[in-house]
């Protein structure tokens, strides 16, 4: 078996190995923001970040 050969044969299977290579390392980087949205829109924020909702501090009077 000719060295032309052999790559006729393997010539397929290289594309299809890098190809999927390919893909699995184009997973998009993990930053360290998030995107909160709500009734006034959507902004990025730090996922180590907390919000305060001052409504919920209100004590609720009904029994």
């Amino acid at each position: 078996m000719s060295w032309l050969t052999k790559i006729e044969l393997y010539c397929p299977t290289l594309l299809i190995v890098c190809a999927i290579l390919t893909a699995c390392t184009s997973v998009p980087e993990q930053t360290g923001m998030m995107r909160v949205c709500d009734s006034s829109g959507c902004s990025d924020r730090p996922r180590d970040s907390a919000s305060y909702n001052p409504s919920a501090a209100i004590p609720n009077d009904d029994p």
